[in-house]
């Protein structure tokens, strides 16, 4: 098959777009083309033009767009962000095209079909900290293993309740969901942790590859 073209979200902050090398280099690991697209524009332009969508981390989802105030959130992300983002995973549910979504990207995959998200994993009782550091999953997925597994943990925020169409596949030891993804569609996955930082790594490579995979068999 050929390398498909795999579009990476820029994430807008200080008058610059920017986007971490690791990004990058995952996805040409893996076997993609990376192409880095600014948030802007008609999100179904770009799926029309781009094989797969990978919408990596970010700071925090304004509260509003899960009827919430702000209480515990920190950095917001720009809300043009935001929205372009909603309307890439609406398109990817609609078109059947492969989305990876990766700890912002994940919350926001969630608030995108109805969600809601803890503004600080405090919020929870009995939650680790995820804010750096490691920690365990279990994971049950067909497509990406199922056992135990260590992963990095950057985040502060995570899913509280999870969209209806959405299947919990992996949570940490306190119950906080680490992955999901969209039965019935190719790939429409969404990971809390970072497997981008983690290369050679064995399940961070599964989920690439079944990324790549998915998206090399989309026509353009």
């Amino acid at each position: 098959m050929a390398r498909p073209f795999i579009g990476i979200i820029l994430n807008p902050e200080e008058g610059a777009f920017t986007v971490k090398k690791s990004c990058i280099e995952a996805v040409c690991g893996a076997g993609g083309l990376p192409v880095c697209i600014p948030p802007h524009g008609d999100p179904k332009e770009y799926f029309r033009r781009f094989q797969g969508i990978l919408i990596p981390g970010g700071a925090d989802i304004h509260p509003s767009c899960y009827g919430e105030g702000i209480r515990l959130a920190e950095k917001i992300v720009p809300v043009e962000r935001t929205a372009f983002e909603i309307g890439l995973v609406n398109e990817s549910v609609r078109t059947g095209k492969p989305l990876l979504s990766i700890c912002y990207g994940m919350q926001l995959a969630n608030v995108a079909l109805g969600g809601s998200l803890y503004q600080d994993i405090s919020e929870r009782q009995g939650a680790l900290r995820h804010r750096e550091g490691t920690h365990q999953i279990a994971l049950d997925d067909e497509f990406l293993g199922r056992g135990e597994f260590e992963v990095n943990s950057h985040h502060h925020q995570a899913c509280r309740t999870v969209a209806t169409p959405l299947k919990v596949i992996a949570r940490a030891p306190d119950g906080i969901v680490e992955a999901f993804r969209l039965e019935g569609h190719p790939f429409f996955t969404g990971v809390q942790w970072h497997p981008e930082r983690m290369p050679g790594e064995g399940l961070a490579c599964n989920i690439f590859a079944a990324f790549i995979e998915a998206s090399a068999r989309e026509k353009l």
